[in-house]
C-alpha cells in the first residue's frame, strides 16, 4: 500500500496479531483502523452492522462514510490498535455461550413436555433471552440451518479466545467447554451450517426434536 493510505482491518483475527500489523503498517507511512462487526449477512445488505473500531480517533471520524454504508452503530474501543479484536473475540465468546446455553435449556424444556413453540414465546420475553436466541431461534424451530455465520466459523472463533487467554495468561473455565461443544458440532457434520445447529448434538442426547409438530391436516398433500 501507498504511504498515505488508510487501512480498515475487519478480519476476526487475534488482538497481537493485529497490533502487529498496526506497527507494520506505520512503518511504511500507512494508516490503520482496526475493525470488527457484529451481525451476519443480512444485516450488511441492510447496512445494519455494529461495527467496533479500533485507532486515531480522527482517523475513524474521516472514515466514517465509508463504514456507515454498512453499519447503523459505529463503537470506537479506544485509540490502540487491537482492542476492536479484543472486543469482537469476547463478544463472541459471550453469543457462543448464549446459544449453548439456550440449545441444553431448550431440548430440557421440551422434552420435560414444554410444546416448542409456546417455550420460545415465554424464552424470548424472559431473563434468560439474548439477541441471538430471538434473532435466530425461529430458524431453529424451522429446521432451517441455513448460514448466516457457520458452525465451523465459531469453531474457529473459540478457538482464538482460548489462545488469547493462554496469552494473557488468564485461566478460562466456560470457553473450553464451548470450545468442545463446537468442536463436537463441526465433528458431526455441522460445520457448514448455521452456528445455531450446535442444538442438534443435545436433540440426539435427548432423542427428541425441537421443531413443533406439524398440523396433520395442514401436512396433507
Amino acid at each position: 500500500m501507498p504511504a498515505g493510505a488508510v487501512l480498515i482491518e475487519t478480519s476476526t483475527i487475534d488482538p497481537h496479531t493485529m497490533e502487529q500489523v498496526g506497527r507494520e503498517a506505520q512503518g511504511r507511512g500507512v494508516r490503520a483502523l482496526d475493525v470488527t462487526l457484529s451481525g451476519e449477512p443480512p444485516q450488511a445488505a441492510q447496512g445494519q452492522l455494529v461495527f467496533m473500531v479500533g485507532g486515531d480517533e480522527a482517523l475513524l471520524d474521516s472514515s466514517r462514510p465509508l463504514l456507515e454504508t454498512l453499519s447503523r452503530t459505529i463503537h470506537h474501543t479506544g485509540g490502540g490498535i487491537g482492542t476492536a479484536k479484543t472486543v469482537k473475540l469476547v463478544n463472541n465468546l459471550m453469543s457462543l455461550s448464549n446459544i449453548a446455553a439456550a440449545a441444553e435449556a431448550f431440548v430440557l424444556g421440551v422434552k420435560c413436555g414444554m410444546e416448542p413453540q409456546r417455550l420460545f414465546d415465554i424464552l424470548s420475553t424472559s431473563g434468560g433471552r439474548s439477541a441471538h436466541f430471538i434473532h435466530d431461534w425461529p430458524g431453529v424451530l424451522q429446521g432451517d440451518y441455513r448460514p448466516g455465520f457457520k458452525t465451523s466459523l465459531a469453531a474457529k472463533d473459540i478457538g482464538l479466545i482460548l489462545d488469547l487467554a493462554a496469552q494473557e495468561r488468564y485461566a478460562a473455565v466456560v470457553a473450553p467447554v464451548i470450545a468442545r461443544l463446537y468442536g463436537e458440532a463441526v465433528a458431526v457434520g455441522s460445520g457448514e451450517e448455521h452456528f445455531t445447529s450446535l442444538v442438534k448434538l443435545f436433540e440426539s442426547r435427548a432423542g427428541i426434536s425441537v421443531q413443533p409438530a406439524r398440523d396433520v391436516a395442514s401436512a396433507r398433500p
